[in-house]
């Protein structure tokens, strides 16, 4: 598995060019934000983004995961209660920090209530969401945002906002054609967006994926796809009280290179900056947030 996965990432990082790290710049905020989405249901985006999160929390790292849509049903497949949610954070019901939900491994829960609700309240309908994602970036290392499919413009949005995204695949192949097809419509995202082939029979199996991705968009498009790697089918992975099979092994190796690429790349704005650079600041944080 672990030579597997090794040669796999050569092979690709043979073929992608390496982005330029160089640029410092000033760090504003401590968290990083990965954003996973996927092109086609039925690709276990889900399952790897808990999966994820419970590998970079026992990493080391403190670890929110915020299902935007509210429709993932985090709760029903680790086990836990969700009480609130945006919406009460957004009419003043909930404060900031009572709205989060603690999960398996100590890894925190935020609950959506909508896409769009969301991406409205960023746009500044009012201070309070602000406000509160300015806070818990200071409390969290990662947040990774569990995104509906990759097929409306607010998701896109949030995806550019996140440092960097996983666009989940599987080879099957109307999986590959949907990722394809959102390649081909927010080319703008390649910079910050890699594949993530999930349910791989084998290195080679998820290697012909990338490899397919890759020599299309360059034909068609003149642009690079990055990967990010690969997770074999596993199904102990929707066992979460169990996974600990070849599967988990990936996800953990997945979670780490990802950490480790991130602590090499500095920012210079939080979240709310980067998806809305044109706004003026909200006003500081008060101990009641």
């Amino acid at each position: 598995m672990v030579d597997q996965a090794h040669a796999l990432r050569t092979l690709m990082e043979q073929r992608r060019p390496i982005p330029n790290q160089s640029e410092s710049t000033s760090n504003t905020s401590s968290a990083k934000f990965l954003g996973i989405t996927a092109a086609k249901g039925g690709v276990g985006k889900t399952t790897l983004a808990l999966q994820t999160a419970i590998a970079l929390q026992q990493s080391g790292q403190r670890v929110c995961v915020w299902d935007v849509d509210g429709t993932a049903s985090h709760d029903l497949l680790i086990g836990f209660h969700h009480a609130w949610s945006i919406s009460h954070l957004l009419t003043g019901a909930r404060t900031a920090h009572e709205i989060l939900s603690p999960g398996k491994e100590g890894v925190q829960f935020l609950l959506g209530n909508g896409i769009s609700n969301l991406t409205t309240a960023l746009l500044r309908e009012s201070t309070v969401l602000e406000t509160a994602i300015n806070q818990w970036e200071q409390h969290f290392d990662v947040f990774i945002l569990d995104l509906p499919g990759a097929n409306s413009s607010e998701v896109r949005s949030l995806m550019k906002a996140c440092q960097s995204a996983w666009l989940v695949c599987s080879p099957e192949p109307t999986a590959v054609a949907a990722s394809y097809s959102f390649i081909k419509t927010a080319p703008e995202l390649l910079g910050q967006t890699s594949v993530v082939v999930n349910h791989a029979a084998s290195a080679e199996d998820a290697f012909d994926v990338i490899d397919r991705l890759q020599q299309t968009t360059k034909l068609f498009l003149q642009q690079d796809v990055e990967a990010a790697g690969y997770v074999p089918e596993d199904s102990s992975l929707n066992q979460f009280q169990n996974s600990t099979g070849h599967g988990r092994e990936a996800v953990h190796q997945l979670s780490n290179r990802w950490l480790a690429l991130q602590k090499k790349r500095q920012q210079n704005a939080g979240f709310v900056e980067r998806f809305c650079p044109d706004l003026q600041p909200a006003p500081p944080l008060s101990r009641a947030a």
